[in-house]
């Protein structure tokens, strides 16, 4: 895959999924195996990962993150990006009626056109207390 392939991926994953909320892509973009590691924790497959993000989702409705920097070596990228929202109910770290704002970094790494791991490490969330 080009960078400019690999850059589009990512920025329908960002602006699709997570800003739009069409969840039904991931698919498109995901390998059904995919591992994600977040904080201290691991989500093994994609319907995990889709479940939190809708729960997430549901939780703080406004959430918005931007893309701020893409780096890409090979079948690896790096994407700074900084988000915000208010959550309407609790839901890990977000507070309802707690405007939340925070930043951070995901490394993924692609294999057959479609993101097969990502790392992600950000100032606000630890994944495990989603759980």
């Amino acid at each position: 895959m080009k960078d400019q392939e690999y850059e589009k991926v990512l920025r329908q994953a960002y602006e699709e999924i997570l800003n739009q909320k069409k969840f039904d892509i991931s698919d498109r973009i995901f390998a059904k195996d995919v591992v994600m590691y977040d904080g201290k924790d691991t989500v093994r497959g994609l319907e995990e990962g889709k479940r939190l993000i809708r729960e997430r989702s549901e939780a703080v409705p406004n959430f918005h993150t931007t893309i701020d920097d893409i780096l890409i070596s090979g079948n690896k990228a790096a994407v700074r990006w900084h988000s915000s929202g208010k959550a309407i109910r609790d839901f890990a770290d977000f507070k309802a009626g707690q405007e939340t704002k925070y930043e951070g970094v995901t490394v993924f790494e692609m294999q057959n056109n479609l993101i097969s791991k990502l790392w992600q490490y950000g100032t606000a969330i630890d994944i495990s207390v989603y759980r």
